[in-house]
């Protein structure tokens, strides 16, 4: 199965326990089974995919430690309400917080097989790679600086490329007489 994204997860606990989720209204035992599933689809959510800053991260564990703690109570039978996290249902925490997670992974290594000098292109992998990791980070100036570096290293060396193919074609039209040159307008 593919990784699950945060944006299915939210879609799943909108059919698990209804839309809108109330934050006032806490998890209750015969919604077991559903916080169960909830509780599988974040353990198969990417980390690289939960980009919160710290202090809403944490509240991102503290949801699902509460609904992890309420589940061996109700499989003994009990029929309490389960915790909530600064008194809000732990569901809707993690829905409002799965909301500001992106759904698309980074590539795992930026690739630019078309670069053939190797110097170069390692320099640029190396600058969009730094661009992916500052955006994880949610570190915006370093990710757009390192995304227009790489961008401008791509730019100028195709610019160099063309340039060397303009200077072989002239110097091929040169080798000729010079009444069969023929220039471009």
């Amino acid at each position: 199965m593919p990784d699950v994204t945060p944006r299915q997860i939210i879609e799943a606990m909108n059919i698990m326990f209804g839309q809108p989720l109330n934050e006032l209204e806490l998890p209750r035992h015969h919604k077991q089974a559903e916080v169960r599933a909830l509780l599988g689809l974040l353990d198969q959510l990417p980390n690289a995919l939960i980009t919160l800053p710290f202090y809403k991260y944490l509240e991102f564990e503290r949801a699902r430690a509460a609904l992890l703690t309420v589940l061996p109570r109700w499989n003994l039978g009990e029929t309490t309400i389960g915790p909530g996290v600064a008194g809000k249902n732990p569901v809707a925490v993690l829905a409002r917080l799965l909301a500001e997670c992106p759904n698309d992974l980074p590539p795992p290594e930026p690739e630019f097989p078309f670069i053939t000098d190797e110097d170069t292109r390692l320099g640029i992998e190396d600058r969009t790679r730094a661009a992916w990791v500052n955006f994880s980070a949610r570190e915006w100036l370093g990710a757009t600086t390192s995304a227009a570096v790489a961008l401008e290293a791509v730019l100028l060396w195709e610019i160099k490329r063309l340039r060397s193919l303009r200077l072989k074609e002239c110097v091929r039209k040169l080798r000729k007489a010079p009444t069969t040159w023929s220039w471009p307008n």
